[in-house]
């Protein structure tokens, strides 16, 4: 199970769609999409919220049954922003979905500004800055403390995502 991050807009989905197009030996599995079909908000308004959804997601993820020549790959987050607080998921939800990697998806063009602008999202360059370092060292601890390898790839970069994908066996 290889798991991916990045801030909402960053154009973790897209890529991750495109290097794995046609890849029939990987399960795309969209963190948000689980909690939507569970009935769980995707704008979470206080610290209890976001760990009820944790809580919901954890357990759909760990029901997921693959044949053992699938990779299942999930797109989340390592960072909730919710209406009034950027909140990180919680180690526990790490350490018991044990990931055997991590890809973190960045994107520091101002094509990335662009698309959180009009969007409940935090739009400002500095904001955006602070955003995106924070989910990087984020994944890098969460890394760091499951033991497992992380790989960082620009948005839009499908090589680097189909490389860091076919990197974990």
């Amino acid at each position: 199970m290889i798991f991916v991050a990045g801030l909402s807009k960053s154009g973790k989905t897209h890529t991750l769609k495109a290097a794995i197009d046609g890849d029939t030996g990987v399960q795309h599995v969209i963190a948000s999409d689980l909690l939507k079909s569970s009935g769980m908000t995707l704008h979470p308004k206080d610290i209890n919220q976001i760990d009820e959804n944790q809580k919901v997601l954890l357990d759909r993820l760990l029901c997921i049954q693959a044949h053992p020549n699938i990779r299942i790959i999930i797109d989340g987050h390592f960072i909730i922003e919710n209406e009034s607080d950027v909140v990180d998921v919680p180690e526990w939800f790490f350490d018991r979905l044990r990931p055997s990697s991590i890809i973190v998806v960045d994107d520091p063009s101002e094509a990335f500004i662009l698309r959180r602008r009009d969007t409940r999202f935090v739009s400002s360059p500095d904001a955006l800055v602070e955003l995106r370092l924070r989910e990087l060292n984020r994944g890098s601890h969460i890394a760091r403390r499951i033991g497992v390898p992380l790989a960082r790839v620009n948005s839009g970069d499908t090589a680097a995502m189909r490389s860091a994908i076919a990197s974990v066996r």
